[in-house]
C-alpha cells in the first residue's frame, strides 16, 4: 500500500508537471488520485504493451496486478474513513455499448477492487447515456458537478465510459485568519 501511495505522488507530480508545459498560464485544477484511480481501473483491460506502458506511466513498475488493485481498494477504504469530521466519497463506474462485449473478469475486479457500478447502456440512445452518466456523476460529487459528458462524446465508434467522481467536504484543520488576508496578484 506504501508502495502505492508513493507511486501515485510520483504520478501526480508527473501529471502536473505536463499539464503546467501544455498550459503554464492557465489555472487548472485537477485530481491525481482521481486520474490515477480511473487508469488503475483501466490496467485491468490491458495487456502487453499497452499494459507496460501504463505500468510505467502509472509508477507502478514492480507490483502486480493483484498489488495494485489490493492497494487501491485498501486506499479507497482508508481514505474514505480517515477523518470522521471530512466527507470523502470516491465513486467508480464503467458505462459499455449494451451490444459490446466486456470481458467478465475485467468487470468483476473492477466491482470487487474499485467498488465500480457497472452498467450496460444503449449507446444509440444518445440522452440515455448522457442522462444516466451525468446524473451519476452529480449524485456521486454531492451536485458539484453536474455535466461529465456531453452528446458528441457518444459516437458510433465510443464502447465504453469509464468514470470517477471523489467528492470532498471537510474544514481546514487551521483556517486562515481573515484579518491576515488580503488581494494580490497570483
Amino acid at each position: 500500500q506504501q508502495q502505492v501511495i508513493s507511486s501515485n505522488n510520483s504520478f501526480g507530480i508527473k501529471l502536473f508537471k505536463e499539464l503546467n508545459q501544455t498550459d503554464p498560464i492557465s489555472s487548472v485544477f485537477v485530481s491525481p488520485l482521481s486520474i490515477s484511480m480511473a487508469l488503475g481501473m483501466t490496467l485491468n483491460g490491458a495487456d502487453n504493451e499497452t499494459y507496460q506502458a501504463m505500468i510505467e506511466v502509472l509508477e507502478k513498475a514492480g507490483l502486480t496486478e493483484m498489488e495494485i488493485n489490493e492497494a487501491y481498494q485498501s486506499l479507497i477504504a482508508l481514505l474514505t474513513t480517515l477523518d470522521e469530521d471530512v466527507i470523502l466519497n470516491i465513486a467508480n463506474s464503467i458505462w459499455y455499448k449494451d451490444t459490446f462485449t466486456v470481458e467478465q473478469t475485467f468487470l468483476d475486479v473492477n466491482q470487487t477492487y474499485f467498488d465500480a457500478v457497472v452498467e450496460a447502456l444503449d449507446f444509440t440512445n444518445v440522452s440515455l447515456v448522457v442522462n444516466t452518466i451525468n446524473g451519476w456523476v452529480n449524485e456521486n460529487t454531492n451536485e458539484l458537478i453536474p455535466t461529465i459528458i456531453k452528446e458528441n462524446y457518444v459516437t458510433p465508434e465510443t464502447i465504453m465510459f469509464l468514470v470517477n467522481a471523489i467528492y470532498y467536504k471537510g474544514t481546514w484543520t487551521t483556517e486562515f485568519d481573515p484579518e491576515l488576508t488580503e488581494d494580490q496578484p497570483f
